[in-house]
């Protein structure tokens, strides 16, 4: 398929390889290869993402009569079109090992061996990730070939187990340095991506982005990268510039591609507008990245940087959910998160109908509010699926060995995912 029709004679300044056509020309439900910009340069969509007919019917609303497009993506004049890639999100034929094929959720356990195996897996990334960015920092050139191996290695758990994988990563953990947080980013990031059916290669593309966005907070002072308090106009502005820094940071990474540089970019953008660096809406941020935003809010919330409370798992979905309806959020991303750890997100603690405090140990993907759940009966760990008992969660515990806050959804329209608004 070809993404647009050939241009017709209009004027403008085009930079680059760019070719000016008319936005009447262009055809809903197409997925271009290369960024759409306009006249004097500006990104408007990216590669990849699909031709919508509300993106379409937003240029005309703001009398954008031409775009820059790529000569590849436009038929005509002797230019054979190329393949354009499948929409993000859409199955891979050539891609075999998808959610289709892991295991089921069982009543089992999780395996020792493997919970030994994560722990070193999750140590070597988060130790790979700080070596390169020191490398970086101090202006040496790198390859990302050893964090792609280690996303791959993810990916293999997530498959075989995503509930052990994402709990093991998703451990509270007290005083968590930034580069573990990035893994767990990155392994949030692609259990969603693996829950929405994306191929393998989309969810690597996804987990690495998430290992290498924040690298930019690095070149900030500290009292701005972990904030204790809410920072000032000046100083949040001055954060709101560590996704810039990291883009600039990946022109020093050797197999760094432009689809990297821009997801990474993206991930701290909200699709109603209200993100930052560049304050763009859904039809220019990726895909990947709305998926990396609204996982990276989670962790935010439950885990947060530089000692901060961290709200009960339960209230922050509850949170999100209230954001999503607010459009901050996008809706399909938000299933996903739930189809992979539940309304009553994996490792975090309820308490049943019979008044047993229960661990959440699985999710049950659709059923949201009835996820697997470990309990302590008689001295033995009784395993129990809550889709098939007739008992059900009436509501979330504090976990007692973390400093945990509960707070209510609607406590505020505010992102408190963010350091101006969620610093103690």
């Amino acid at each position: 398929m070809s993404g647009i029709r050939p241009p017709i004679g209009i004027r403008g300044v085009v930079k680059g390889d760019g070719i000016l056509v008319r936005t009447t020309d262009l055809q809903a439900g197409c997925v271009l290869r290369h960024p759409i910009f306009d006249t004097q340069g500006l990104l408007l969509l990216a590669a990849g993402v699909e031709l919508s007919e509300r993106f379409i019917e937003g240029l005309r609303r703001r009398g954008v009569e031409a775009v820059q497009v790529h000569p590849d993506d436009v038929s005509g004049r002797g230019v054979r079109p190329r393949a354009v890639p499948r929409l993000v999100g859409a199955p891979s034929r050539s891609d075999t090992r998808t959610v289709e094929q892991r295991r089921k959720p069982l009543c089992q356990p999780y395996e020792q061996a493997r919970s030994i195996r994560l722990e070193r897996n999750f140590a070597a990334a988060s130790d790979a990730i700080q070596r390169m960015a020191q490398a970086l920092l101090t202006g040496k050139a790198a390859s990302s070939e050893i964090l792609m191996a280690a996303a791959d290695a993810y990916v293999d758990e997530l498959l075989d187990d995503p509930h052990h994988t994402i709990a093991a990563a998703l451990e509270h953990r007290t005083n968590i340095q930034l580069s573990e947080r990035s893994v767990q980013l990155s392994v949030l990031a692609m259990s969603i991506s693996l829950e929405l059916g994306w191929p393998r290669q989309d969810m690597l593309a996804v987990g690495l982005a998430g290992m290498v966005h924040d690298w930019g907070l690095l070149r900030l002072p500290v009292e701005i990268r972990l904030p204790t308090q809410p920072l000032n106009h000046h100083d949040w502005e001055l954060y709101c510039t560590h996704p810039l820094i990291t883009e600039r940071m990946l022109d020093q990474v050797q197999d760094a591609t432009p689809t990297l540089k821009l997801v990474a970019g993206q991930v701290h953008e909200q699709i109603d507008g209200s993100g930052y660096p560049r304050g763009i809406t859904l039809e220019r941020i990726h895909p990947h990245s709305r998926v990396l935003n609204l996982a990276d809010a989670y962790l935010a919330l439950t885990n947060p940087l530089a000692g901060r409370p961290s709200i009960v798992a339960y209230d922050a979905m509850a949170m999100l959910l209230h954001h999503v309806s607010l459009g901050r959020f996008d809706a399909t991303v938000m299933r996903g998160l739930l189809q992979a750890v539940s309304l009553f997100p994996l490792g975090s603690w309820v308490e049943l109908s019979d008044l047993t405090p229960a661990r959440v140990l699985r999710s049950t993907h659709e059923h949201y509010d009835r996820p697997i759940v470990e309990v302590l009966d008689s001295g033995s760990i009784q395993i129990i699926d809550l889709t098939r008992s007739d008992r059900f969660v009436t509501r979330p515990l504090i976990d007692p060995n973390f400093n945990q806050i509960r707070v209510s959804a609607g406590t505020s329209t505010g992102p408190l995912w963010n350091p101006i608004s969620n610093a103690a």
